[in-house]
C-alpha cells in the first residue's frame, strides 16, 4: 500500500517529502476590540480592588468584634474573680477568728487560706489571658 507524493501526483513510489509554511496575519481594522479589551481589563481591575477592600473591611470588623467580645468576656470574668476573692477573704477572716476561739481547727483554716490563694491565682491568670488576647489582636491588626 502506498500513498502518492502529495506534491507530485505523477510519482508513484515512496519518496520523502516535507512542507514548510509561514503564516502572517494582519487586521487593519479591529472594530474596537482593543478598546473593549482595555475596558474589560479596567473593569476586572476595579472588581479585584473592590473585593480586596471588602475583604479588608470584613477582616477589620471581625477583629474589632472579636476584641470587644474578648474584652467583655474577660472583664466579666475579672469582676467575678474580684467578688470571689473578696468573699474568700471574708471567709478567711472569719476562719481566723474561729481558730482563735478554738471552734475551727488549723487544718480547716489552711484549707480556706488555700482557697483564697487559688482564687487570687485564678484572678491573675485571667488578667494574663486578657493581656494575651489583646496582644494577639494587636498582632492580627498589624499595629
Amino acid at each position: 500500500f502506498g500513498q502518492p507524493n502529495p506534491l507530485n501526483f505523477f510519482e508513484t513510489g515512496f519518496e520523502p517529502f516535507a512542507m514548510f509554511g509561514l503564516r502572517a496575519s494582519w487586521t487593519p481594522f479591529d472594530w474596537g476590540n482593543r478598546r473593549r479589551d482595555a475596558q474589560v481589563f479596567d473593569l476586572q481591575m476595579k472588581n479585584v480592588e473592590a473585593q480586596r477592600l471588602a475583604f479588608e473591611q470584613k477582616l477589620e470588623a471581625n477583629t474589632v468584634k472579636e476584641f470587644w467580645d474578648l474584652n467583655v468576656k474577660y472583664r466579666e470574668q475579672l469582676k467575678q474573680d474580684e467578688s470571689i476573692v473578696a468573699l474568700q477573704q471574708d471567709i478567711v477572716r472569719r476562719a481566723d477568728a474561729q481558730v482563735k476561739e478554738g471552734v475551727m481547727t488549723a487544718t480547716d483554716y489552711l484549707t480556706q487560706l488555700n482557697l483564697l490563694t487559688q482564687a487570687r491565682l485564678n484572678q491573675k491568670s485571667h488578667e494574663l489571658q486578657l493581656a494575651q488576647a489583646r496582644e494577639m489582636l494587636v498582632a492580627k491588626l498589624g499595629n
